[in-house]
């Protein structure tokens, strides 16, 4: 991503969150790194997938314990998708 400016990634496939959570310290420069860049369950049609909490709850527990901002978990979590998708006019 580094060098791919244009590159973006979502993180909420099974993949995406067993690289995460393998090396938290690698994740919180990752997500911190390329916040405007990263999307959490845009490919997911429903909220409800088994596959998603592991990773949420992961995002959630990097936010409680100040890992990652309030802005870059929200940038992930939702902003960087209403943003680039342009789900708000």
């Amino acid at each position: 991503m580094r060098k791919y400016e244009n590159l973006y990634g979502d993180i909420s496939a099974g993949s995406g969150c067993n690289a995460l959570k393998r090396d938290r310290a690698y994740a919180i420069r990752f997500l911190n790194e390329f916040q405007d860049r990263l999307f959490f369950g845009t490919d997911i049609c429903q909220p409800t997938m088994p596959t998603l909490r592991p990773l949420a709850e992961f995002l959630l527990d990097l936010r409680k314990t100040g890992d990652i901002s309030e802005t870059v978990f929200q940038k992930v979590a939702r902003e960087n998708a209403i943003r680039v998708l342009e789900l708000e006019k």
